[in-house]
């Protein structure tokens, strides 16, 4: 009796010679199956099948774990149901043991499925208490965690994350892994819808009573970094670190409002090239606008009050009163006993065209002197603050114009430096900035400033 053929043009020889000799991100590709190749991690060899459509793979499975002819059956059946127009992960649900795909039909209103709970609940919950972070946290559970939808949340399983945690690793970020660091906070954003369907569960008179009372993943799910992993988030951080934490020169300074003036003209002058054309001729001029785009006073305001980029959009007019602001710390929302920041709203003039007090004055005037509503509007419903990355691109147009590479994050660097070099009180800084005390400070800043002693010696 002829010995079955084989499905693959991989052999066991073969993997292991390239398991020993391939360099990390190779590829040795199956000839008889279009897509399907292994794939060199940094500590392994997994099996993943290319879809052509979508320029992109799926993580069928580590090498050591499954077969080739098991990753090979799981290769073929993504395949059938990709020309069937179906989801190719369902395939996954039980590798190497079925070929036939698991239908799940999710009743619409049972809250112990993930996908139910986190639009149902998880969602409004969050929007709701306005964290921070909310929206950042609803695009990574949508983009990481949508295959376990139509999983009761009670089944979720360790080898869930495991699977996805190996096709994570396997993404490319400007040609490098991605650090563990970004992994773990995806899982934790995961993690933190799992606990809070356990709070509402653990409610006895509440709607969601019994829904989840602990935490499937009983043993750790999470892989921790590898060295190589360890390292490229070191090497990162440093970088970070020598790139933000530092004084910003007055000629840095200098160059970013040139560009932001710029900006502005340059999005004026391509209005009114746009207002010639009789089909746009109903759009508003901004040549009348002390600050044609947003992103002006945004900078400025960074610039003088040291605040988080996500606490300046969080700030309302009514906020602004006697010539002081007064706001709750966007980060510190959650906590019992959340960060209050009060500052003066300064008219001194520090190397920029405006002082805080005219930006402020200036920008309410191009919105036509609201009383109260957010400072930073979003542009398709005012009723809403804008996104809390909806800096970026303005932001990165900026500094193409400038010629230079920084975070907005360095305005509050530069503004803490700045407090720390003329003698202002640690613990003041640190309320300003919104911190309760000073460790932040005495870990990152205070070595950038000379002691006295060395001050006392460069006078001599």
């Amino acid at each position: 009796m002829a010995a079955p053929k084989r499905l693959s043009s991989l052999t066991d020889a073969s993997l292991a010679t390239f398991n020993k000799s391939a360099q990390k991100w190779d590829k040795l590709f199956c000839t008889r199956i279009v897509g399907f190749f292994a794939y060199k991690n940094a500590n392994s060899v997994s099996f993943k099948l290319r879809l052509q459509s979508q320029k992109t793979s799926i993580t069928i499975g580590l090498a050591h774990k499954i077969t080739i002819t098991q990753a090979a059956e799981i290769a073929l059946k993504m395949i059938e149901l990709i020309n069937n127009g179906e989801d190719p992960k369902d395939a996954l649900r039980k590798p190497g043991k079925t070929k036939t795909t698991r239908i799940i039909s999710v009743p619409e209103n049972d809250l112990a499925y993930l996908g139910n709970f986190f639009k149902q609940v998880y969602v409004p919950h969050v929007i709701k208490e306005e964290w921070g972070s909310a929206q950042n946290n609803i695009n990574t559970i949508n983009r990481e965690f949508k295959h376990l939808f139509d999983r009761k949340m009670s089944e979720l399983t360790a080898h869930d994350i495991e699977q996805w945690q190996d096709e994570i690793e396997s993404r490319l970020v400007n040609g490098k892994a991605l650090v563990f660091d970004s992994i773990k906070r995806k899982y934790d954003t995961l993690l933190g819808v799992i606990r809070l369907a356990i709070e509402v569960s653990n409610k006895p008179k509440g709607r969601y009573a019994g829904l989840l009372f602990e935490s499937p993943f009983k043993i750790r799910a999470l892989r921790g970094a590898s060295k190589a992993q360890k390292n490229e988030y070191e090497k990162r951080r440093k970088e970070i670190d020598k790139l933000n934490r530092r004084i910003m020169e007055d000629s840095e300074l200098t160059a970013i409002e040139t560009a932001m003036f710029d900006f502005g003209k340059g999005l004026s002058e391509a209005r009114e090239r746009s207002r010639q054309h009789s089909a746009r001729k109903h759009l508003p001029s901004l040549l009348t606008k002390n600050f044609p785009h947003w992103i002006i006073p945004f900078i400025y305001l960074c610039y003088y009050t040291g605040l988080r980029p996500n606490d300046v959009l969080d700030l309302k007019w009514e906020d602004f009163y006697n010539g002081k602001f007064t706001i709750t710390a966007n980060k510190s929302k959650r906590y019992n006993e959340p960060v209050i920041i009060r500052q003066n709203i300064g008219t001194r003039k520090r190397l920029f065209k405006h002082s805080c007090q005219e930006v402020l004055d200036l920008w309410r005037d191009d919105l036509g002197s609201p009383a109260t509503g957010w400072v930073f509007p979003s542009d398709n419903d005012t009723s809403k603050r804008l996104g809390r990355d909806g800096y970026r691109k303005a932001w990165n147009s900026i500094l193409k114009l400038a010629g230079m590479s920084i975070h907005v994050y360095s305005f509050r660097h530069h503004y803490i430096s700045y407090q720390l070099s003329i003698d202002t009180d640690k613990l003041a800084v640190a309320a300003l900035v919104g911190h309760k005390t000073t460790k932040m400070i005495d870990e990152h800043y205070s070595h950038h400033l000379p002691s006295k002693a060395d001050d006392a010696v460069n006078q001599m």
